[in-house]
């Protein structure tokens, strides 16, 4: 049956069928611009500069790496000149600092507090760790390198529950292996499904790598985290590689800044089955199984998006072609009739302003 724009039924049936896919692409792309701002700890280089000209580049290592804290030292002293050889000049800005690193390992500490105890998951860091990872504080503050002594740790609502059953303990002491230390501030552990299942489903602890190492059992540097300028594209993925120099089968490098970005995901759907099938001997933190976890999800909502889109194109096309070819118009007579209405329109516009100054 045909109507009056000479349609029949199947056709009108296509453009509802259109309009449905084209309202789910827009879905699609808002849950995949809310997945994408999810992994907070992959968002450092925005927060730090809005003009998008620092890159957040991380590597992560298995314990044949054997990563020294004196090779990361001899990267931080050759930093400013590795820069200024690339063309980056350092500036007065706000923060004073041209670029920010931070390094952690994982472990376990027994931390007691009167009879209360117990065994936690602990993180071992140093640098600016804090900085990379904004984890949300209940009570207290962070601690830095520049704090002079090791004696300060961070806990989880959890860990401050089970010690002193209160979550407002911040600057209470507690004991790890017979010495005193500090409860510099009071976290709130993200209990989300993805961030359980990336590891974090248990009390833990944040103090100084050299403390954890100290005092605790600490297993090895697994994550080394650097901002800095990026000149040109993969400028700091390529400073790790070159200036750590560990073999790719120990390491697994990544760019942070781009990784949610529709193009960076998309090319990770022909390497899909190497990533399930890794072969390399590496434990991720849990904030890289959070972002690898986000990453999986977005490469199905950018592939959904990618179908609709290319369905509402490829209807769009065809409705042109529909038309154009039952046309009972030339293109002369469509410039002739969109004059006139200009004219028309013109012409009105004219008469209100005439009509407006006699009436002043």
């Amino acid at each position: 049956m045909n109507n009056k724009l000479g349609l029949k039924k199947g056709h009108v049936c296509y453009a509802v069928s259109a309009l449905i896919i084209l309202i789910l692409m827009f879905v699609f792309k808002g849950l995949a611009a809310y997945c994408a701002q999810r992994p907070i700890e992959q968002g450092f280089a925005t927060r730090w500069s809005k003009d998008k000209d620092y890159a957040q580049s991380t590597v992560f290592l298995s314990v044949e790496a054997e990563l020294k804290e004196d090779d990361i030292e001899t990267l931080r002293h050759k930093m400013d000149t590795l820069l200024a050889n690339a063309g980056v000049v350092k500036e007065d800005d706000f923060k004073g600092r041209l670029w920010v690193d931070a390094y952690s390992g994982n472990g376990t500490v027994d931390v007691s507090f009167n009879k209360n105890s117990g065994n936690f998951a602990a993180v071992g860091v140093s640098g600016d760790f804090f900085l990379f990872h904004p984890l949300k504080l209940l009570s207290g503050t962070f601690f830095s390198d520049d704090d002079i002594m090791d004696d300060y740790i961070i806990v989880d609502q959890d860990v401050a529950w089970q010690l002193f059953g209160s979550a407002d303990i911040a600057g209470q002491y507690v004991t790890i292996n017979s010495k005193p230390y500090i409860i510099k501030g009071v976290i709130e552990r993200d209990t989300s499904l993805m961030y359980k299942m990336a590891g974090l489903d248990k009390p833990v602890v944040y103090m100084s790598l050299n403390a954890l190492r100290d005092n605790g059992t600490f297993y090895y540097i697994n994550c080394y985290e650097l901002l800095a300028p990026e000149p040109v594209d993969g400028f700091g993925i390529g400073l790790l590689k070159e200036e750590l120099n560990i073999s790719e089968n120990n390491a697994e490098c990544v760019d942070n800044t781009k990784r949610f970005d529709y193009f960076s995901v998309m090319k990770l759907i022909p390497g899909m089955l190497k990533r399930v099938m890794n072969s390399k001997s590496i434990i991720f933190p849990y904030w890289e199984n959070v972002a690898r976890g986000y990453e999986d999800i977005l490469i199905r909502l950018y592939s959904l998006y990618t179908f609709c889109l290319a369905y509402v194109i490829i209807f769009g096309i065809g409705a042109v072609v529909f038309y154009y070819r039952r046309k009972n118009w030339t293109i002369i007579s469509l410039c002739r009739s969109l004059y006139e209405k200009l004219v028309v329109f013109v012409y009105k516009i004219k008469n209100y302003r005439r009509f407006k100054d006699e009436e002043e």
